[in-house]
């Protein structure tokens, strides 16, 4: 309990420091409910978070997040909803990710350390093509009945979602 206790007194004082530059807030899904988040345990020992999608090539190819979705729509009419750009585009070093099981239970927060990866020899259904590296607070699992609201999770359904509204409850 004190390591976990000195663990929260860490990662409050490294969220502090990079409060004063400005980040983002993004939910991370490790996989679907359906798969049993097939990519969570890869995520918390690699320290990396990612989308899959590993039909899509190197995003670093597209200067911007349209150009990227561009080519999506023209070779890959049938994803619609890319998380693999927001990984590359939208988000940055320095940002705070929530690993979480959808809206039931968090599993740890993390800070953004690096630029987006593109793993071309990723196994499909294994291993995510599109990631980013960054560092686990180890926080510890947070069941939803232990959420401060019980409604900042809420609409978190895809692979990265966006929720800067309840970031200073994280």
């Amino acid at each position: 309990e004190l390591l976990k206790i000195c663990g929260q007194a860490i990662a409050k004082y490294h969220i502090n420091k990079i409060v004063e530059d400005g980040y983002g807030v993004y939910v991370i899904l490790p996989g679907k409910p359906e798969d049993d988040y097939v990519y969570l345990n890869d995520f918390l020992k690699l320290n990396c978070i990612g989308a899959g999608w590993n039909q899509i090539e190197d995003l670093s190819k597209h200067p911007t997040k349209d150009a990227a979705l561009k080519y999506i729509r023209n070779n890959h009419p049938d994803y619609t909803n890319q998380s693999a750009t927001s990984i590359k585009f939208d988000i940055k070093k320095k940002d705070i990710v929530v690993l979480s099981k959808g809206q039931k239970e968090i599993i740890d927060f993390g800070i953004v350390t690096g630029d987006y990866n593109y793993n071309s020899d990723a196994e499909p259904h294994k291993e995510c093509a599109h990631t980013r590296n960054v560092v686990w607070l180890r926080r510890g699992n947070i069941k939803k009945e232990d959420y401060s609201n019980k409604d900042m999770m809420d609409g978190c359904y895809s692979t990265v979602n966006f929720i800067n509204k309840y970031k200073q409850e994280m």
